[in-house]
């Protein structure tokens, strides 16, 4: 169990650790997907069939309220998905790409469709996805995720009779669009404590979750709040609807209350957890609370960031996430996966010391 506030704060390298493509691997996805082409006008002979069909639903809505558009003409939407495309190499991220194109309505479109279908069919081929209905998760071919270690930090020392104070001090700013954290939680908890299905959800739902850029659903054992929820690595679904779930930067930055949300989080967490976080300024920024904070420890991964890159992010998150002269002590380790940083700093997370 933690003993102190802990907020844990993920980016896409973790959830690599159970397949899904980070960085130039997610972009490769999003660009192959978007790149439609079309032979003599008809026959589809590249990129995604239900991102085109997205594209066509997009634009008949668009035609519903525009009366000078022809919604049987695709091809705006299909340029700038090229051009997205063409962009993505030279873009940070997605995210990025999205807030350079702020305001462009077709081209946000077009990004979020591919982020929703990359996503989506990255859960499906992860090593979480349960193929069939009623089956398990294989644990055992998990144990070396910082899913597994995370949860066995979670239980130590908690009975059954207390599961409902598991997450009492334990807070998530997810950057990820998947579902990778809830889908385990929700399927090891049960298991370790011979949950039925409802009280497993009602008891992951306590777990306190900002996604500052959304996400593509929420999960079937979860209460929708929409009417609409989506099992990990579906294959049936709208991506037009899936998209309405993802943000781009501009878009979360309007949503006044998810950012008091999580500025509260930070502030008030006395161990903080980057886990396969690339600390882009753009996210630092967001992060970056009015006031002083209560951070006592910091632990981060920080694979393929150099030793020199490493002790600027080191200064930068001591001042945010210290309180006056009462400096947070930051332990940034770019030697280490998320599942080795639970090895390595095991006593201190848990202790919170």
């Amino acid at each position: 169990m933690f003993r102190l506030k802990t907020l844990f704060i993920l980016g896409a390298g973790s959830s690599a650790e159970v397949g899904l493509p980070v960085g130039e691997g997610l972009k490769a996805a999003i660009a192959k997907g978007i790149d439609i082409r079309f032979k003599d006008g008809v026959n589809q002979i590249s990129g995604d069939r239900q991102i085109m069909q997205a594209i066509r639903d997009h634009a008949n809505l668009r035609a519903a309220t525009d009366l000078t558009y022809d919604a049987n003409n695709t091809n705006p939407y299909l340029y700038k998905a090229w051009q997205l495309k063409d962009a993505l190499p030279h873009a940070l991220s997605i995210d990025n790409l999205l807030d350079a194109h702020k305001g462009d309505e077709m081209a946000e479109a077009c990004g979020k469709f591919g982020i929703a279908r990359s996503i989506l069919q990255a859960e499906r081929r992860s090593r979480l996805f349960i193929d069939d209905r009623g089956a398990k998760l294989d644990f055992s071919a998990l144990g070396n995720t910082w899913f597994a270690a995370f949860v066995k930090m979670l239980t130590e020392n908690v009975s059954k009779c207390d599961v409902e104070h598991i997450f009492h001090d334990v807070s998530v700013i997810n950057f990820n669009y998947d579902r990778c954290l809830e889908h385990y939680l929700f399927n090891a908890l049960r298991v370790y404590y011979a949950l039925d299905e409802g009280f497993a959800g009602s008891l992951i739902d306590r777990l306190k979750v900002v996604r500052p850029y959304g996400g593509v659903g929420r999960l079937p054992w979860q209460a929708p709040k929409d009417g609409q929820a989506l099992s990990f690595g579906a294959e049936e679904y709208s991506v037009l609807s899936v998209s309405k779930g993802i943000k781009t930067f501009n878009e979360q930055v309007k949503d006044t209350g998810k950012l008091d949300s999580l500025h509260e989080m930070v502030r008030y967490a006395e161990v903080v957890v980057f886990l396969g976080f690339a600390f882009h300024r753009q996210n630092l920024e967001l992060l970056r609370p009015m006031g002083s904070c209560r951070a006592k420890r910091v632990y981060a991964t920080a694979l393929g960031i150099s030793s020199s890159d490493c002790e600027l992010i080191r200064t930068e998150l001591v001042r945010m996430l210290s309180r006056g002269n009462e400096m947070a002590l930051v332990e940034i380790n770019n030697q280490t996966t998320c599942n080795e940083l639970f090895s390595e700093y095991w006593r201190g997370l848990s202790a919170g010391g």
